[in-house]
This record gives structure tokens, C-alpha cells and sequence, in this order.
């Protein structure tokens, strides 16, 4: 049996290799379809199933609570009472991600950590390739703070040292010792945020003064990410079961907190949410059926182009049949066939499944930062690489997909009667019309329509947004966040540190104006309601703090009145900019200069200036507000500063190279305060684009499918002319015979093509109006019935249309008639 099937693959192979444009084309088609499902399939995979590299995710499970909401943090006194209260997890452990500024011998780096609890690595089963984890006596009140560091801390900053352990570092300014190295893949157990520093989270809290955390049950917002794993022989529901036991007893003890909340463990998701995981089940069986559906229209494509080979190798298999073979030997050739047609698709898909793994990351995650000034990564700690249950996945497909395209060809193989496909002549006439492949080609053009289109406006949209005109001077501008607040804790000496920098970043070579702001874009201000004597209702502005000559480092000037000093902290009332859309509305036919603007319910600022009208942030907002820094009398420093919160950005409009001013820059601020580090260099323009990544994200994908979409709708098209011509050979060749010209049957083939094509475009350019209307908040600055779009796509598909048809169009106008009709 094994001997036969290797002589019926190496002749399938040899028959395919006979025919290249075909194998070719039926391998592409379905590697086409693999590949695009396997793309999603492990993306799917990485979201959903896969662990954070490093963890070992057998049977780990998360704590989450279940209400109007979902969340998955916990208090501290909360994980204490759980872990003293299960029987069913072991192994319980909790952390949460916190900004942290480490400084060590070589200078003060930013980058993200967590505070966790004892046995954190072990009850990830993460090994430590150097030192040891965190014991109970390290998570103690009169414990000293220590610390783990992640492999590429070590790698970067200790240069891989092996005397790394009892190194003393600061950990946002609290002294504390290195004694262990994570694992070279470890960064944490979710994917967003990837952490390279870890410290125990009850002496971290003291040092902070937030201890409260470690008493206040009811501050589970800002708490632990809990998980355990299940005891051997209990499973997820009896886990569940006893989880509602204990909830039921934090509601009788503590209802106001837990008042309609059950706390319930749920799989371990690397995204850290369980949305996600509660949704994959749907998820899946929605992507299954598109697979499904796709998969098969595939392969109806790939059954026509074997069908055209059927018919010309009809008059052959019937000789086969007379000198022995059998129908089953027959049908068995022909699955041979197709499964060298898959092994290869399964290949090309594979090859494309690695393209993507390094493709899709950079299209999540663009770098945000100039190559080689070191700054803080912009990455998301994601692997999209296919692993043996992906490559699985697309073998699968490629076994799926053979057994479908290759039932027409056999049905009509051992249908066929032995006498009639002797004669000659009958190769040429394959009876029968295929209406079913005709309103295939027409969904799939449709399909590819709403592709293209939503495609189109994606990207039309997207360079609309990118050409618009912001209003200020965004070349030659670079931008410098730090965050002072997590080293210096009183207001006044992060406003002095502000200061200071701002006066010795001026003074260096080739700077022309430097100013900083609370909030650069594309990150939307803060808004708040404001008014005026001469508005009865409020109006939305948005308000941003900004530093000294803050117009001036963007080009510009203020229409009336004047910029922000260094002498603003001075004034007894808070003085503030607004925009000319805002002056213009709140005090019509007047100067806004000396007015009172009202901010909110309590607060209100005297206008000294009113700057131009400008994109300031990533929307065409109208109105502008913009506050003295000095005077922010609620400023968030020291332990408050939390994620992010209290980063500022620094602005320098310079003249030299980036090359020699990066590096001046940062020996600049570490002159000023080498606590402080610089967290991101970027230029104005790469800050602006970053807005723009998510739309260009979007766009990115819908090219890549909408144009995977019209590859596999062109090959189909081919395929079913293809097939037609083969069928109508003799009529072809009698047709010629009696006088018709080759470019007379070539424009007949050809207009035969070109009406599915039109079919396909009018029913997609209706799908493509919905799908527009329904997205329509998604674009910017064009409509969803973009005529500019929609005519580039229609000439790109019927260009596509023509290219497919003209191949078999070409072949018809030159069929022999002395050779087709000598048959008959």
C-alpha cells in the first residue's frame, strides 16, 4: 500500500510538473487562502491562547470579578483572605505594572516594572538565570527593598556581568540591591506592557508612603493582577464553585464593596483581559466560518482549472482504462495530484506565516523613536511566530482543501464511460455550464470590492489627514520626555527642576527656542468646560500646561498680548493663552486681552495672549486653553505620578545635527538632576505620525487582505474562462472554420469575462456604500462615497478582470480548426 501510494504521488507530481501554470496557479490559489487565514488563525492565537513568552500557562488561571464590569485587580487585603481561603489554586501570586526609574552606576534609565508578591517567578515557573526570587522575608514590612532585573537589563546595562547580584541600585528613588536576573524571554505575564524590573510589593509600598494599599480593601482599582494554578485533579469549574463560595462571604462581610461582584477564576490570558478570553469562543466559531466559506470558494476555483485539465486529458485516462487501470487507481492519480498541489500551497502559506510574524508587530507597534539615541522602547511584548499547533492549523486547510477541489474531478473521472472517450473528438466537449463557478467569480469580485474600497478610504483618509496643514512649524522640532515626578515628590522642586532644565537646554549649541509641555500630541488635552460674562452656556475647550516661549518653539506668535514668562508663578491670579476661535467666540468685537476666563466651577485665569489657530493635538479641535505650568497649584508629583501621569515633554527647535544635540541634550539634563532620566527622543513629525498608527494600521490590513482578496477573485476568473474554453474547443474550432476572426472570438471571450466583472463590481459597489456608512467614524476628512476611491478601485479590478481574461481569450482566438475538427 505504501509502495502504491509513493508511485501515485511521484506521478501526480510528474503530471504537474508537465503543466506549470496550472500547478503553479492552483497552488497559489490555495496558498493564498491558507496563508490569509493562518495570518489571523496566529494572531488569534497570540492573543488569545498563547503565553506571555517565559510562562508556563498549563493550568494557570486569573482572578477576575464578574459585575457590571469586568476587573481584574484585586486588593490587598483581598489576595491575603483569598490565598489563606482556597483549597482548589496553589501557587498564588500577585504583581501590578508601575513606571519606575532605576538608576544605576551608568546613569538613571525609565522603563516599566511591577511590585509583586512572594513567589512570583516560581508561581509562573519562571527560571532566573541568575541570583534568586523573592522569598516571604523579602515581602515584609522590615524587609529592605531588593530587586529582580530583566535579561536585557542586565544584557544593556550591566554588559551580562556575573557580578550583577548585591549590585546596589535606586528604584524610583528608594535604594534597593539586584539579587536575580529573569529569564533572556521573561518580561512579565501580559503582553502591553513589558516589565523589566520587579520589587516586592510590601516594603516598595512603605518606602512610597502608600500604605495603605497594603490596608484599604476598598482601592482594588490600582491593586494585584491575581493568579494561581489549579491543584492537581481539580478543574476550572469546581474551582469556580468554591470561588463563589468564598465571594459569597467577602458580599455578607463587606457589601458595600463586593455588592453584586462575584470574584471567579478564569483562564490566564497574556492580554490580560477577559473579554478576550470570554469572547474567543465566539470569535473562533465566527473566523471558522468565514474560513469555511472562503476556503471553498477557493477550492471551487481550483476544481474548475482540474476540471479544463479533465477535459483535455480525457481521450488519455479513457486508454488507461482500457489497458487495465481501474476507476479507483484513476481517482487515486487525481488525489495525488492535489495533495502535491497542497503540500506545496502549505509551504508558500508557511513562508508567509514567518513574513507576518515579523510584518504585524510593526504595523501594532511602529517605532516611535530615532534609531541609536537610546531611547525607551515603543514595543509590544507579542510572538506572532507560527508554532506547531499554527503550521498544524494550515496543514489542516491544505488537507480540507484538497478533498474538496478534488471531488468534481473525480466524480466526473469515474462517471466517465470508456467507448465515448476513445473516440475521437470527444476530448474537445465537456458538457454542461456551470452557473454555480459563474456566481462564485461574482462574489468574489464583489467581496473584493468592499475589500478594495474599505481600503481605498482607509488610506485616502489616512494621507488627508497626514498632508493637513497643523498650523505651527513641525520641522526642525524635537521632543524630550522625562519624568521628574517619580525622583522629586514636592511641587516645588519638580517646578524648580523644570526651570533649571528648561534654562540649560537653552543654552546649548544649536537650540533656537526650547519650551515644554504637559501633554504633546497626538494625546487628546484635557477638556473642560469654559465661559465667559457674554455666554450664557459653557463651551468645551481644550486645556493644556505649558512652559515659557511655548508659541515661539512652534514658529509662532501670539496675535495679541504676550507668551508665558518665567515670572508666572509669581502672579497672584493664573494667567492663560487661548486660541483666536475661542476669543473671537467668547468676547465678539472685543480684545480678549485682560478678560477673566471662567475653567470649570472653580477656577478661572486672566487672558494675557491669544495665539494663532493651530492643530495642537491629533483633532481639529476649535478651541484652545493654555495654562502657566509654574501655576498649576495641583501639579501630580511623587507617588500620585503613575503612569505617566506626570511626564513632561520638553520642545527644542533646533539648527545642528540630532547626531551631536541628542547626546548634549542628555548630558544636559543629567548636569541638571541625574535622578531624572530621558525617557524619548523624537522628532515632531515621528510624534505626529504615532497619532496616526492606528488608522495606518487599519489600512495597512485591509491592503493586505483586499489585495489577497482580488488575487485569489483574478486566478478565479482565470480559471473559470479557462475552464470554459476547454469546454467549447470544438465549437471554438468550427467557428473559425466557417469564417469568424481571431480577434472576433477573442472579443467574444472577452466580453463574456468583463460581464461577470461588471455583475461583481455593481452588486460590490452597493455592499462597499453599507460597509462605508457603517464605518463612517472611522475616517477623516472624506466620505464614505469617495468618488475618487471608488473609480480607483473599479479601474484597478477591471484592469485585474481584463488581465485574467485575456490569457484564455488569447488561447481561444487561436485554436487550429484543421486540428479540431481532423477528429471529427
Amino acid at each position: 500500500m505504501n509502495n502504491k501510494l509513493f508511485y501515485d504521488l511521484r506521478y501526480g507530481v510528474r503530471i504537474l510538473w508537465k503543466s506549470p501554470a496550472l500547478s503553479i496557479t492552483a497552488a497559489m490559489l490555495i496558498a493564498l487562502v491558507i496563508g490569509l487565514n493562518t495570518t489571523i488563525y496566529s494572531m488569534v492565537h497570540a492573543l488569545i491562547t498563547r503565553p506571555a513568552p517565559g510562562v508556563r500557562a498549563e493550568n494557570l488561571v486569573m482572578l477576575q470579578t464578574t459585575g457590571e464590569y469586568l476587573e481584574p485587580f484585586r486588593s490587598f487585603p483581598e489576595y491575603l483572605e483569598i490565598a489563606a481561603a482556597t483549597k482548589t489554586l496553589r501557587s498564588l501570586i500577585g504583581y501590578g505594572p508601575e513606571p519606575m526609574t532605576v538608576v544605576t552606576a551608568g546613569g538613571s534609565y525609565g522603563m516599566f516594572g511591577a511590585f509583586v508578591t512572594s513567589h512570583f517567578f516560581e508561581g509562573l515557573d519562571v527560571p532566573l538565570v541568575r541570583g534568586r526570587g523573592f522569598a516571604e522575608t523579602d515581602d515584609s514590612e522590615a524587609a529592605g527593598l531588593v530587586s529582580v532585573i530583566s535579561y536585557r537589563v542586565w544584557q544593556e546595562q550591566f554588559q551580562g556581568s556575573d557580578g550583577v547580584i548585591g549590585r546596589a541600585v535606586t528604584v524610583n528613588g528608594h535604594p534597593a540591591t539586584v539579587i536575580g536576573v529573569a529569564a533572556e524571554f521573561f518580561q512579565g505575564a501580559e503582553l502591553a506592557i513589558p516589565h523589566d524590573v520587579w520589587v516586592p510589593a510590601v516594603p516598595y509600598f512603605r518606602m512610597q508612603g502608600r500604605g495603605r494599599l497594603l490596608t484599604d480593601r476598598n482601592d482594588g482599582g490600582f491593586g494585584f493582577i491575581v493568579m494561581g494554578r489549579l491543584q492537581p485533579g481539580v478543574t476550572l469549574p469546581e474551582s469556580q464553585a468554591e470561588f463563589a463560595t468564598i465571594s459569597a462571604r467577602m458580599q455578607a462581610a463587606y457589601p458595600l464593596t463586593y455588592k453584586d461582584k462575584v470574584v471567579l477564576p478564569e483562564p490566564y490570558s497574556a492580554t490580560i483581559n477577559v473579554g478576550i478570553s470570554r469572547a474567543s469562543n465566539q470569535f473562533l466559531a465566527i473566523f471558522s466560518v468565514v474560513t469555511a466559506l472562503t476556503l471553498i470558494i477557493v477550492c471551487a476555483n481550483v476544481a474548475n482549472l482540474l476540471l479544463a485539465r479533465a477535459v483535455v486529458r480525457q481521450r488519455e485516462t479513457a486508454i488507461r482504462q482500457a489497458l487495465g487501470a481501474s476507476r479507483p487507481r484513476i481517482v487515486r492519480t487525481l488525489i495525488a495530484e492535489g495533495i502535491a498541489i497542497s503540500a506545496a500551497a502549505w509551504v508558500i502559506a508557511s513562508m508567509v506565516a514567518y513574513w507576518v510574524a515579523t510584518y504585524v508587530p510593526r504595523l501594532i507597534v511602529p517605532p516611535g523613536s530615532i534609531n541609536g539615541l537610546g531611547m525607551r522602547p515603543n514595543h509590544m511584548n507579542m510572538n506572532l511566530s507560527p508554532d506547531m499547533r499554527v503550521l498544524a492549523y494550515a496543514m489542516m486547510l491544505a488537507f480540507i482543501g484538497t478533498l474538496f477541489f478534488c471531488i468534481a474531478p473525480a466524480v466526473r473521472m469515474w462517471r466517465q464511460e470508456l467507448l465515448p472517450g476513445l473516440k475521437t473528438g470527444e476530448h474537445g466537449v465537456a458538457r454542461g455550464r456551470s452557473r454555480v463557478t459563474n456566481a462564485l467569480v461574482v462574489v468574489q469580485l464583489a467581496f473584493s470590492v468592499v475589500l478594495l474600497t474599505s481600503a481605498g478610504l482607509a488610506w485616502r483618509s489616512l494621507s488627508l489627514v497626514e498632508s493637513l496643514d497643523v498650523g505651527f512649524e513641525k520641522d526642525n522640532l524635537l521632543l524630550i520626555t522625562m519624568n521628574p515626578t517619580l525622583n522629586i515628590t514636592s511641587r516645588e522642586a519638580n517646578l524648580a527642576f523644570l526651570d533649571r532644565a528648561h534654562e540649560r537646554l537653552r543654552r546649548l549649541a544649536g537650540v533656537q527656542a526650547v519650551t515644554y509641555v504637559r501633554l504633546p500630541p497626538p494625546y487628546g488635552l484635557m477638556r473642560v468646560p469654559v465661559t465667559s460674562p457674554n455666554l450664557q452656556q459653557p463651551v468645551m475647550a481644550n486645556v493644556n500646561y505649558v512652559g515659557p516661549d511655548y508659541l515661539q518653539a512652534l514658529g509662532l506668535s501670539t496675535v495679541l498680548g504676550r507668551e508665558f514668562s518665567a515670572e508666572e508663578s509669581l502672579k497672584n491670579r493664573k494667567t492663560a493663552i487661548v486660541n483666536h476661535n475661542l476669543a473671537a467666540d467668547l468676547w465678539p468685537g472685543q480684545s480678549a486681552i485682560g478678560q477673566i476666563l471662567s475653567l470649570g466651577a472653580r477656577d478661572s485665569a486672566e487672558i494675557i495672549g491669544v495665539s494663532p489657530n493651530a492643530l495642537f493635538n491629533d483633532r481639529e479641535e476649535p478651541y484652545f486653553v493654555f495654562l502657566a505650568e509654574q501655576q498649576d497649584r495641583e501639579r501630580v508629583t511623587g507617588q500620585a505620578a503613575l503612569f505617566g501621569s506626570g511626564e513632561t515633554t520638553f520642545y527644542l527647535k533646533y539648527s545642528s545635527s540630532l547626531d551631536s544635540l541628542v547626546p548634549a541634550i542628555r548630558a544636559a539634563i543629567r548636569e541638571v538632576d541625574d535622578r531624572v532620566p530621558v525617557l524619548n527622543v523624537r522628532t515632531m513629525q515621528t510624534q505626529l505620525d504615532r497619532g496616526n498608527s492606528g488608522p495606518r494600521t487599519i489600512a495597512a490590513f485591509l491592503s493586505l487582505f483586499s489585495g489577497g482578496s482580488l488575487l485569489i477573485a483574478a486566478l478565479g476568473q482565470y480559471a473559470v474562462i479557462a475552464f470554459e474554453m476547454k469546454r467549447r474547443t470544438r465549437e471554438l474550432g468550427i467557428r473559425i472554420a466557417i469564417g469568424a476572426s481571431s480577434s472576433q472570438i477573442q472579443a467574444a471571450v472577452l466580453r463574456e469575462g468583463l460581464l461577470l466583472t461588471a455583475v461583481g463590481l455593481a452588486i460590490g459597489f452597493g455592499l462597499s456604500i453599507m460597509a462605508g456608512l457603517a464605518f463612517r467614524g472611522f475616517l477623516t476628512r472624506v466620505t464614505p462615497t469617495d468618488p475618487r476611491t471608488y473609480l480607483s478601485v473599479f479601474l484597478l479590478l477591471a484592469a485585474t478582470s481584463l488581465a485574467a481574461c485575456y490569457l484564455p481569450a488569447r488561447r481561444a482566438s487561436r485554436v487550429d480548426p484543421l486540428v479540431t475538427l481532423r477528429y471529427e
